[in-house]
């Protein structure tokens, strides 16, 4: 959640898809959407409470990037997309877009491969590491992934086999802020590193 909805999600490392294998994926889902619903957001608290110093998600910046969310959403639904939570402002004059949940997701919507840059985040089901290896690497994108397992020897292999500039295991946002990390990414993501050791080449 917090890997997905900080800064609204306009975080060039934000969370945007998650790969979850199937034993669990519908209880994920579940307390998914119910961490969402127990978010501090502007639609969440009463207006004499209000302070953005107290709120766990704010707002979208520009209008073309909740333009660009609301589209691919419109286009996710239309070909059979399910939205479990969030999905469209109250108020169309507002920046606030509440912290959205989409599943039922597949190659042919523009959500599965497009950046978001907004609080979207897409949850798919996975049967075996090599097909979440593959749908993984399934992206134009290679700039951050993250691996999560009680299995570190497991995280490792499927973090090395990861097509990416920067990839944790257990964590989320590691890598953008650390000055000592070589930081950037390949295919469309760009090219070369800032940062670290690697940087000063």
């Amino acid at each position: 959640i917090w890997g997905a909805m900080t800064n609204a999600g306009q975080t060039c490392t934000s969370v945007e898809r998650i790969l979850v294998h199937e034993s669990i994926y519908d209880k994920f889902v579940q307390e998914l959407v119910e961490g969402l619903k127990h978010l501090r957001t502007p639609a969440a608290v009463p207006s004499s409470e209000f302070d953005d110093r107290n709120l766990d998600m704010g707002f979208m910046t520009p209008d073309f990037q909740i333009e660009k969310v609301e589209h691919q959403l419109a286009d996710a639904q239309r070909k059979g997309a399910t939205i479990l939570c969030g999905g469209q402002r109250a108020d169309r004059t507002s920046h606030y877009f509440p912290p959205t949940v989409v599943t039922n997701v597949t190659r042919d919507m523009a959500i599965y491969y497009d950046e978001s840059f907004g609080p979207v985040v897409t949850v798919i089901p996975f049967k075996t590491e090599e097909e979440a290896i593959a749908l993984a690497n399934d992206s134009p994108y290679g700039l951050s992934a993250s691996v999560w397992s009680h299995d570190l020897e497991r995280a490792v292999r499927v973090a090395r086999r990861i097509v990416t500039g920067n990839v944790s295991i257990n964590n989320v946002l590691a890598t953008q802020g650390n000055s000592a990390l070589p930081f950037g990414g390949i295919k469309s993501s760009g090219m070369g590193r800032y940062k670290g050791a690697h940087g000063l080449y």
